[in-house]
């Protein structure tokens, strides 16, 4: 009798050998297989959404960019005074 992976866990020699080179029952793999499905077109949906966002992004910092070029971006000085403090605060 060997220890198995598992500590406490004993296993007998022969249902060693017999499970150590084969593979998982059919219903295991078709189960896996469509988890795996179901989280690659998760990924996909998620890239093709991250992918259209940053079109929006770098039209908004176009638009603050030039706000703070032309000098009309809107500065509150509680704002500063609050991200000043929080800075001082972190080191």
């Amino acid at each position: 009798m060997k220890i198995g992976l598992n500590p406490g866990i004993a296993v007998p020699e022969n249902n060693l050998q017999a499970t150590s080179g084969s593979r998982a029952p059919a219903a295991a793999r078709v189960g896996e297989e469509s988890r795996f499905t179901s989280a690659e077109s998760s990924v996909n949906a998620l890239s093709a959404s991250v992918l259209a966002a940053p079109e929006l992004r770098l039209e908004r910092i176009e638009a603050l960019r030039a706000q703070i070029a032309e000098g009309t971006y809107p500065v509150s000085s509680q704002q500063i005074a609050a991200s000043i403090l929080e800075q001082l605060r972190a080191h």
